[in-house]
């Protein structure tokens, strides 16, 4: 019934399927839209889409940096959670001349 459907309909997914379905047949068990996904590949009924990148990638070195404040680096880590239980979202921010002349070498 799964691959029925995508055949009557081809530009529906399992996500619209399996709803579609079980609305029509409310009576009978109907699986995940995961394990109908699996059963239209299996039948070669999908097509794989390539994915995108979000941004491209940063192939050039960082800039030069010949005195403090001439380039930042900013990184956002994600979200933590503190001992007590809140959740916080840590941003770094370092001056890149602090860290070439910190180090004694350029980045």
């Amino acid at each position: 019934m799964i691959v029925d459907a995508k055949r009557n309909a081809p530009l529906l997914g399992p996500k619209k399927i399996i709803p579609t379905l079980r609305d029509a047949h409310p009576d009978l068990r109907w699986p995940a839209p995961s394990t109908a996904g699996a059963i239209l590949d299996r039948e070669g009924l999908v097509k794989r889409r390539k994915r995108s990148r979000r941004s491209p990638p940063f192939a050039d070195p960082f800039a030069d940096v010949q005195a403090p404040n001439d380039c930042w680096a900013i990184d956002f880590k994600g979200l933590a959670r503190t001992s007590d239980g809140a959740r916080i979202a840590p941003l770094t921010l370092i001056d890149r001349a602090s860290v070439t002349h910190a180090s004694g070498r350029s980045e």
